[in-house]
């Protein structure tokens, strides 16, 4: 094999199709640190771990201070109690630079620490629309964003395989609070498939995306922390446009996924910032 071919494979309807890219050694070099992102738990006990928590916190909540790593203010940005630690088992230490990505990206603070209204803190307050009595928990509902992009892109298949989707269970606070009467109408029913729960969609669509998202790759090493904000906002919008209530998050984040495949696939979108949803982060 020649030198800079890289060999990629994709899952095709049960079997494996076998892809070859020929990658640039850019394109070569940030998929593998992004790869390398993508293989480290969240670890309440690394002190980076813990830093990123506080940076989060202070990008969010500029001038507020936080009481601790083990906090009921953690309620306040939508994680599942008050120790946010246990929400990252789903994708990992990526779900956390995700977010945080995109608290310090698309959100704005005037002088006074008085927040401008920009798409993060519309998305964590749920300021945008007419919003459902059962709304979906921001934080956690970005962990699973992450766990799905990843999916779509073939990126990270050990944890597609690996990792129990009731580890990152999105609803567990609201479903304590308001009990479904039947258990099959649970949408994080433990019996259903690990793909069906991410948005899995056709495989030769994400063989497609995985390739165009690699030229998207070359223009911005940031390129999948983009296309998780891009996420976040076509996922909030497809949420009211169905109106949704947190019993249809699985079948929003299904049609999120399919409007980024769609739009990753447009012969016109060469980077993440081409995408027609990427203007709904201003």
């Amino acid at each position: 094999m020649g030198k800079g071919l890289t060999c990629v494979c994709f899952k095709s309807r049960g079997t494996y199709e076998r892809i070859c890219i020929n990658l640039t050694p850019l394109q070569e070099e940030r998929l593998k640190r992004l790869k390398h992102r993508m293989k480290f738990n969240f670890d309440a006990s690394r002190v980076e771990h813990q830093e990123g928590l506080k940076a989060l916190w202070s990008a969010t909540y500029p001038g507020q201070e936080l009481h601790g790593l083990v906090s009921d203010q953690w309620k306040e940005m939508a994680w599942q109690g008050e120790d946010p630690s246990t929400n990252f088992r789903g994708a990992g230490f990526i779900s956390l630079e995700n977010l945080l990505f995109f608290a310090k990206t698309f959100s704005t603070f005037s002088f006074s620490f008085n927040l401008l209204q920009t798409s993060f803190q519309c998305l964590l307050k749920k300021q945008g629309g007419k919003r459902a009595a059962w709304e979906y928990p921001f934080s956690v509902a970005g962990v699973n964003i992450t766990f799905m992009i990843m999916q779509m892109l073939d990126l990270d298949a050990s944890k597609e395989k690996n990792i129990s989707y009731s580890e990152c269970k999105i609803f567990d606070q609201v479903t304590h609070t308001h009990k479904m009467q039947e258990d099959s109408c649970n949408p994080l029913d433990s019996s259903m498939d690990l793909e069906q729960k991410a948005g899995h969609l056709s495989e030769p669509f994400s063989c497609r995306c995985c390739q165009n998202f690699l030229y998207a790759f070359s223009e911005n090493e940031w390129a999948f922390d983009l296309l998780y904000c891009v996420a976040s906002v076509v996922m909030d919008k497809q949420w009211l446009e169905k109106n949704a209530t947190y019993m249809q998050f699985n079948d929003v984040l299904k049609s999120t996924r399919a409007q980024l495949e769609k739009e990753l696939l447009m012969d016109d979108v060469l980077r993440i910032e081409d995408m027609p949803s990427y203007t709904l982060l201003f």
